[in-house]
């Protein structure tokens, strides 16, 4: 089953992040915009992985405690020039995301799962699959919210892009 960690957002969150999507005009190039509702910030993807394995070694609680996030600025990697992946940034509680995701790294290092090098916490909105996109200067915000829980996804593909659907919560705040 393929698996990941997430950061479910706020609904009106994930309504301000699609609407920025009406704002691109990609006349000759096609985009595969995020479905509204699978909006998130991912954690750590473990690709195809035993959901039961995972939670065994992960447990239902992470040591972190609750915070705040808000959001901020659009972004694209591999950058804004040759835009393949479009992204909101995570801008308050940035650190406490990135400790979250250290803390999940370290527990799933049995697992072999392939590093990443430089994690950064975002909500991909966007994939760019054809042409040149044109990122146009908007601004982004979106004010703090608070996060005292995270996710084990399953991302199920199908057609119309994938389907998530929550298997496990782990609080935060636990020892």
């Amino acid at each position: 089953m393929r698996l990941f960690f997430g950061i479910d957002i706020p609904l009106d969150a994930k309504e301000a992040i699609f609407q920025l999507t009406h704002l691109f005009s990609a006349n000759s190039v096609r985009v595969k915009w995020v479905r509204k509702e699978n909006l998130h910030i991912t954690l750590r993807f473990l690709g195809d992985n035993d959901p039961h394995k995972v939670l065994e070694i992960i447990g239902n609680s992470c040591p972190e405690e609750p915070f705040y996030i808000s959001l901020k600025s659009i972004g694209a990697f591999p950058n804004r020039l040759k835009p393949r992946i479009l992204w909101v940034g995570v801008e308050t509680g940035e650190e406490k995301v990135r400790s979250i995701y250290k803390w999940l790294d370290e527990r799933l290092n049995s697992l072999k799962l392939k590093k990443e090098n430089n994690f950064l916490p975002h909500i991909t909105f966007g994939r760019v699959k054809q042409g040149r996109l044109k990122i146009p200067p908007l601004d982004f915000e979106y004010p703090e919210f608070k996060i005292d829980r995270f996710y084990l996804f399953s991302s199920v593909l199908k057609i119309g892009g994938p389907e998530y659907s929550k298997i496990s919560e782990i609080k935060l705040g636990g020892r």
